[in-house]
């Protein structure tokens, strides 16, 4: 009988014990979505699969009338970020998320032209990346080589990410690799944008600007050889007037002589005539030119924005 309650009281703690285990590594379900975009629940955060996406978090709570425990619903429950639940391990995972993206897309991609146009598409693409993983990212533009260059002067894009609250990482599509602020602080100084679309707006103002700036060069060049036209048209103008006053100084000329004078006039009318066209071009490519020139500066007005500066990671 002794043998029976020594056993049946070593049970009866045994499973005590167990329970009180069992319900302190329940107290918490993580509900997440792994890459694939697959729903699942975990005990334990450390077996959530890098990359994933914390969605809900699920405890027990004890019953005010019975001492028992029961579920949260979603609705009850308000989550706190993985971010602030362990900060500097979720910092290091997204990083390390980010390096991965970095590097892949840099290994299906091609880069073998040194322009700005393209690297900003590579940016966009790399920034859809990032934002499908969750993260929050943005388009950074502006030269990287030059601490103090002007928007003129700007010849990159490349993508920053948001890995903590306040916290940005550089990631350069060309290289296919991370820029922490120590490597090179100009990753941090330039213009940023939230979206693609912002980006494309800015670069197609761009692109506007640089095509006035050369429609006006070109226009310019005209008008120039305009001018050179104009001043040896009306060179020879002037010589030809002066040789016609020189030849015929007085009205009084035989009738074959007048009719050379009649002649001479007649060349001299048709080359004013000339001279009188190019400067006609002339004034018309100078109102052009303005008109160009008054054009482009409206677009400067949109591309000459306030730099930016993101804390230096």
């Amino acid at each position: 009988m002794k043998l029976i309650l020594r056993y049946g009281l070593f049970f009866v703690l045994f499973f005590f014990g167990f329970f009180l285990v069992f319900r302190q590594c329940c107290a918490e379900i993580i509900k997440y979505r792994d890459q694939d975009g697959t729903i699942r629940f975990a005990a334990d955060a450390s077996r959530i699969p890098e990359g994933a996406t914390i969605i809900k978090v699920f405890g027990t709570k004890d019953d005010d009338t019975g001492g028992g425990t029961e579920k949260k619903s979603e609705e009850q429950t308000t989550t706190e970020p993985l971010l602030q639940q362990q900060p500097s391990l979720q910092d290091e995972i997204i990083i390390n998320v980010l390096q991965d993206l970095v590097r892949v897309y840099h290994a299906t991609h091609t880069y073998s032209l040194q322009d700005f146009y393209v690297c900003a598409d590579m940016a966009m693409d790399l920034w859809n990346m990032v934002e499908t993983k969750g993260i929050n990212a943005r388009i950074g533009v502006g030269n990287v080589h030059e601490s103090q260059a002007t928007w003129r002067d700007f010849n990159h894009a490349w993508v920053v990410a948001e890995y903590s609250p306040g916290k940005w990482l550089a990631l350069e599509a060309t290289r296919g690799s991370i820029v922490r602020g120590n490597d090179n602080t100009n990753y941090y100084h330039g213009y940023f944008f939230d979206t693609p679309r912002e980006l494309k707006e800015y670069v197609d103002r761009t692109r506007q600007f640089y095509e006035l700036s050369r429609k006006a060069k070109k226009l310019y060049e005209e008008m120039k050889k305009v001018e050179e036209d104009y001043e040896r048209e009306l060179r020879k103008n002037n010589l030809m007037v002066d040789e016609c006053n020189r030849k015929y100084p007085d009205q009084r000329l035989s009738r074959s002589r007048y009719n050379e004078y009649r002649r001479s006039q007649e060349q001299i009318a048709q080359q004013a005539t000339v001279v009188k066209e190019l400067k006609g071009q002339h004034t018309q490519l100078m109102e052009l030119i303005e008109d160009v020139l008054e054009e482009r500066r409206a677009f400067e007005g949109t591309i000459d924005l306030a730099a930016e500066k993101l804390p230096v990671s």
